[in-house]
């Protein structure tokens, strides 16, 4: 008799244990369908002198602050390109002087918003300013010729850009989010990022480079272009601006100063992006392509008009 009760209560004990497994899956499901925000401080991340890159951005330098509605369910709506939500949404920033982190405590400085000063000061000194991005155009152009929606398509991303000052150097950057949208309703989200001093001269490059990177990122390419040749005069090198300037020359159809900037990044980096793992073969033959290519669009441009 002992052993069949011992029997009846293991079986009870598992039917319970999933009965638990399926609320918990169900009301998993509930809340993950409930639309929410994320809040990103984003730019190209790191310091030569700094171990954890993932998080550190350079004071001097450009970011941006990316808010991006996640719908929570499967949605095949296309949403257009963004326009500037300001109307209904609070950014908010503050700083927290930079401590010294145990790895219990680190993911704590990201969540912790009631340690956050918040002050418009600081966000007027940030000067973010919305744009659209070059990506979303592309994006959008695609969309408009074939009808297909990419998953991007399907969460309302809106980017601001924004300037780091000197001063902000050894401290937490934090960003908080309140957006009532008319779609989605009330959201909020929030984001920290470390903000260190530039400690080498490509650290010093890399500020400088984030000002090309941005102007190419919201289709200002003659300014990419101009920063670009004016940094060049004074023995600036940095990958990601290099390749910025050639994609906005690219952009403009200015072949001859796509073609300098391609000769001028593969002779300094034996490649011709700064992305992934270098393969020298491959990278030669790639750059010959490349270079034939924006050769023919020289003789083309060359050619009178008729």
């Amino acid at each position: 008799m002992l052993i069949i009760n011992s029997s009846l209560m293991s079986i009870a004990i598992a039917t319970l244990a999933r009965l638990f497994i399926i609320v918990g899956i169900a009301l998993s499901s509930i809340v993950c369908a409930a639309p929410h925000l994320t809040v990103a401080i984003s730019g190209i991340a790191g310091s030569d002198c700094y171990r954890q890159r993932h998080d550190v951005k350079l004071a001097g330098s450009q970011c941006e602050i990316v808010l991006t509605i996640i719908p929570g369910t499967e949605s095949v709506t296309y949403h257009g390109l963004p326009t500037d939500p300001s109307a209904n949404l609070t950014l908010s920033a503050g700083l927290r002087p930079e401590q010294e982190e145990t790895p219990s405590s680190k993911l704590d400085r990201f969540r912790d918003q009631e340690n956050v000063p918040f002050q418009q000061g600081v966000l007027e000194r940030l000067d973010p300013y919305f744009y659209v991005t070059g990506t979303q155009v592309w994006r959008d152009e695609a969309y408009q010729k074939t009808g297909f929606i990419f998953q991007e398509y399907r969460k309302p991303q809106y980017h601001f850009l924004i300037t780091i000052p000197d001063d902000f150097a050894g401290q937490l950057l934090c960003v908080q989010a309140v957006l009532d949208d008319p779609v989605y309703g009330h959201l909020e989200g929030f984001d920290c990022a470390r903000i260190v001093a530039p400690c080498s001269e490509g650290d010093r490059n890399h500020v400088s480079g984030t000002y090309i990177y941005f102007a190419h990122a919201s289709r200002n390419y003659e300014r990419a272009i101009t920063l670009t040749d004016s940094l060049l005069s004074t023995g600036w090198l940095w990958p990601q601006g290099i390749q910025n300037a050639l994609y906005s020359a690219r952009a403009l159809g200015q072949w001859d100063q796509a073609l300098k900037y391609l000769d001028l990044f593969y002779s300094t980096y034996g490649r011709i992006s700064s992305d992934g793992p270098l393969d020298p073969a491959r990278e030669t033959q790639t750059y010959q392509h490349a270079r034939e290519e924006l050769l023919e669009q020289i003789n083309k441009q060359r050619q009178p008009q008729r």
